[in-house]
């Protein structure tokens, strides 16, 4: 009977032309394998079968070994075979009979750079549009998390809790649909969060559309997932503890949950963690026949909880919308105790022991909103994002010195400090395709941004025997910023092995202030930032890059704040509102060879660099301000190289040296400081068995003495070491690792006019680090595996 219906069913769907399925017994099997041009299988290549309209008959995904089979009924097809990287392939088939259409043979993309060895299997790493891309589904099963793959990604360091792009300061990161608004710092928390086997390719854009790259000084990377994340619940909960020497500590824990599906995303992450450290500065200022010390070891306590959530959802194949926020709140308690010594020591000196106690308290919440949408035939973009975000910090200065030789109080002041900071802001993007290929590109927006600063100050102060240093002051701050950066962009895909962008952004940022004696005019400052970045792939295993990169950064509020800032007797620092923006030119001709080896000729400039530059007064104060104190030039080469052909080891390194020259306007600084710059890094990653979940890290960094017209500083250094064990299949991880094993003092000195200025100051302690966590998740692998197209992702903000 129940064969009866199913067949009256299929004979109905059959009349009505619905569907064209037939029963099992009038299928033919058409089977085969895919394999690329070295004979290797691809596994996850897409095969299917389309009639003369191009209706879908048929489609399946090939296995691990390349084979695929197919069902379909007696006809005439056309016959498909695409997998990212490699040309399409297509032939016409007669089906009438089981058909075995033997190997199929892709060929490679004209952008195909190399295939690499990664822990003892192959791996295809490919140039494309500003970057490059590499296929990890074969190796994913061997790592952790998706933190843990970027070890096996070139060109990306991957050191301790940082994550870097070569010759990038900042990074933008892509985890399937969804773009992760979050800092450099904070991106390593975030990879973690995603298990590794969600993730099948990576992309690497090191040049990115200018929509990601306002500031001429940002990466990109997006992490295409795989079918496992279309229904995906899951999450993570982890604890770490951090002990260092003297009063450095870290605890802690975080969690995340995560749940994907269909056309839903929605993620939530709290975290609570407690930190302590310390720091220890030892000046001299040798002026006057006399030498006047401090020392000022420093320790603190700082307490953060906070949580951030994202929501997005596609309400159609054009468009989707989404909010992310994040909230927290952060209270930190500070103790500098300073000792002030003068030799010889005058009348007036007075050698004294400072106790200096700070207190901060500062809740921050921000809000996105977002939208993009596709129109018209050839599938433009546009985007649109608001935020806000709200900053509010409460400071509390108590100052105590007391005379050495007999404790007695003679100097005391306390702050009472109030800041706070909100803005909103807006980012309108499109991107318009010039052809039906997507072979040009025109690209052009706007981001705009407001915020205003008030800082309120309540300053009471207290000196022995001096009513010139006694008194009761109040003062108010008030500090507006608007800032517009239209830009445009064109991208060129000139041929198969000639890629080209070229674009402008032009920075207006306006400031005015108000120091309680009425608002100031606007200032404002304009940058042209142009950019060119062009490839030239010359063949898979050889590639020519010209870049030419601007970048802009405004000061920070720290640097303009005019208030004192009093550390000791003698010694005041002080903002400047009258700064303007640093400007940052750099260029660079580089040849890479199979995707692993980067040599580049770079020339670097730099305009109004921020620094603080400190002089002695008539008064024996030492009076630190923060100007745009110089200019820079750097002429060098550089080098990086990428390793991971054992199945135990992966390696990366880069050095860069080269010829520099640093002037200045400033009168209390040197015209002209030459000399030569060097630094080198390496990172190792060891695999102590075969399924690689018993791992180790060694880490190490060397700066040579760096010569500017500020100061000399001397080489510094640093080494660290880790051990990671997963067990209960990858889903308990636990790390030990040690940092700062070695690492040098601050150290190097001032020269000025009639004085010299020596600095030996720590920051950096031997620490032991140790960190559990646990993840769980739920996933649906039956689904089709799909990826977008770089041309899609890269202009998804």
């Amino acid at each position: 009977m129940k064969m009866t219906i199913n067949k009256i069913l299929l004979l109905f769907f059959f009349m009505l032309g619905s569907c064209s399925t037939l029963s099992a017994q009038d299928k033919f099997k058409v089977n085969g394998i895919v394999r690329d041009k070295d004979n290797a299988a691809l596994p996850w290549a897409s095969v299917f079968l389309t009639d003369s309209v191009q209706n879908v008959i048929s489609n399946a995904v090939c296995d691990d070994n390349g084979g695929f089979s197919l069902a379909a009924p007696k006809g005439d097809y056309i016959f498909g075979v695409s997998s990212v990287g490699y040309e399409a392939f297509s032939q016409p088939v007669d089906i009438s009979a089981d058909t075995n259409l033997g190997v199929i043979t892709l060929q490679s993309g004209s952008v195909e750079l190399q295939t690499v060895v990664v822990q003892g299997r192959a791996m295809k790493v490919r140039s494309q549009k500003g970057g490059f891309s590499v296929d990890v589904a074969d190796i994913n099963s061997n790592y952790n998390n998706a933190y843990d793959l970027m070890h096996c990604i070139p060109q990306i360091t991957v050191k301790e809790e940082e994550l870097a792009v070569a010759g990038k300061k900042n990074i933008v990161a892509q985890i399937g649909k969804v773009v992760q608004r979050v800092s450099a710092s904070e991106l390593p928390a975030v990879l973690k969060e995603y298990d590794a086997k969600l993730i099948e390719r990576v992309e690497v854009l090191r040049q990115p559309p200018l929509r990601y790259d306002r500031d001429g000084n940002t990466a990109m990377i997006i992490l295409h997932t795989s079918s496992m994340f279309e229904k995906y619940f899951g999450g993570l909960i982890g604890t770490e503890l951090m002990k260092g020497t003297h009063h450095n500590y870290r605890y802690g824990g975080y969690a995340t949950l995560m749940y994907n599906a269909g056309n839903l995303f929605f993620s939530v992450s709290p975290s609570y963690n407690a930190n302590g450290s310390y720091s220890r500065e030892n000046t001299d200022y040798n002026y006057a026949n006399s030498v006047y010390n401090i020392l000022t070891p420093a320790q603190g306590d700082n307490i953060y909880c906070g949580i951030r959530s994202t929501l997005q959802w596609s309400y159609s194949e054009n468009g989707m919308v989404g909010i992310t926020g994040t909230l927290n709140k952060r209270m930190i308690e500070n103790e500098f105790y300073s000792y002030e010594r003068t030799v010889p020591k005058s009348v007036e000196d007075v050698d004294a022991d400072n106790d200096h106690y700070e207190l901060f308290k500062t809740p921050k919440g921000s809000l996105t909103a977002y939208t993009e949408q596709t129109f018209g035939k050839r599938k433009n973009k546009a985007w649109l994002e608001l935020s806000y975000y709200n900053y509010k910090e409460t400071q509390l200065n108590n100052f105590t010195g007391k005379k050495a030789e007999n404790q007695q109080e003679y100097f005391t002041y306390t702050d009472d400090d109030l800041l706070k900071v909100s803005g909103i802001g807006a980012n309108n993007d499109y991107s318009l395709k010039l052809d039906d290929e997507g072979n040009f590109l025109f690209d052009f927006g706007l981001k705009f941004m407001k915020n205003r600063t008030r800082k309120d100050r309540a300053h009471t102060q207290w000196m022995t025997g001096n009513d010139g240093e006694t008194y009761q002051q109040k003062d108010n701050f008030r500090l507006d910023e608007l800032s517009f950066a239209p830009y445009v962009s064109a991208t060129l895909q000139i041929s198969k092995s000639v890629w080209c962008r070229t674009g402008l952004i032009t920075d207006i940022t306006s400031r005015r202030n108000d120091n309680g004696e009425g608002w100031q005019p606007y200032k404002s400052f304009v940058t042209w930032l142009p950019s060119l970045h062009t490839t030239f792939t010359l063949s898979p295993a050889h590639q020519l890059s010209l870049t030419f990169n601007s970048s802009v950064e405004q000061p920070k509020y720290s640097q303009l704040n005019p208030f004192e800032w009093r550390v000791g007797k003698k010694s005041f620092d002080f903002g400047n509102t009258e700064l303007s923006p640093e400007k940052h030119y750099n260029s660079m001709v580089a040849y890479t060879y199979k995707g692993s080896l980067e040599l580049a000729r770079v020339i670097e400039f730099g305009s109004d660099i921020i620094s603080p530059v400190t002089t002695i007064n008539n008064q024996g104060n030492i009076i630190t301000r923060q100007e745009n104190a110089q200019n820079s030039m750097m002429a060098g080469l550089t080098a990086s190289y990428w390793y991971s052909k054992l199945s135990w080891l992966s390696a990366s390194f880069s050095a860069k040296g080269g010829y520099s020259r640093y002037t200045s306007d400033n009168p209390l600084l040197d015209p002209k400081a030459t000399g030569w710059e060097w630094e080198l890094n390496g990172y190792a990653k060891f695999i102590f068995n075969k399924k690689r979940t018993f791992t180790g890290y060694l880490s190490g960094y060397y700066t040579g003495k760096q010569k500017t017209t500020v100061s000399i500083l001397d080489p510094q250094y640093g080494i660290g070491a880790g051990l990671s064990c997963y067990l209960l299949k990858r889903k308990l991880s636990m790390t030990l690792a040690g940092i700062n094993l070695i690492s040098a003092p601050y150290k190097g000195h001032c020269d000025r006019d009639g004085y010299t200025i020596t600095f030996n100051n720590r920051y950096n302690y031997h620490t032991l680090y140790f960190s559990v966590s646990y993840k769980f998740f739920n996933s649906d692998d039956k689904a089709v595996r799909r990826s977008t197209s770089a041309n899609e992702v890269e202009r998804r903000f």
